[in-house]
């Protein structure tokens, strides 16, 4: 299995898609909170700002890296077919590459009817920390 060569840039890509779905998520819920008359309004602020730094990140980030089979953007979906020897599933295209390298750290690429799987090394950011911190 061969390493993906832009695996801190895809890896934050991914984390940057999630980031700006929760922060979604949870502004919508702010702010039928704020509209019943709740006082959120800050956190609504906050997590608008948070959806579109993370928003603006993932466009940045999306066209920084391409796969090295297939020269797609991983994390861009487009209007075509994902791949015809895809297999067809509720975790296909950019969702799928997000979920697939953040949780299993792999990621996999069609090209010409033939599956290469890549390998995307985990962040090893929290070990690092640790060990700048004293604690680890």
């Amino acid at each position: 299995m061969r390493e993906y060569p832009q695996s801190k840039t895809i890896r934050f890509d991914a984390y940057s898609v999630i980031t700006a779905w929760a922060s979604l998520g949870l502004s919508v819920i702010l702010l039928i909170l704020v509209l019943a008359g709740l006082p959120f309004l800050p956190l609504l602020l906050a997590a608008s700002t948070l959806f579109l730094l993370s928003a603006a990140a993932h466009l940045l980030l999306a066209f920084a890296h391409r796969c090295p089979e297939c020269s797609k953007h991983p994390t861009i979906q487009g209007f075509a077919p994902v791949h015809p020897q895809t297999p067809a599933s509720a975790a296909d295209g950019w969702a799928g590459v997000v979920l697939r390298v953040v949780g299993t750290t792999s990621l996999f690429a069609f090209t010409a009817g033939r599956r290469t799987v890549f390998r995307v090394p985990p962040n090893n950011w929290f070990k690092s920390f640790a060990s700048l911190s004293g604690t680890g």
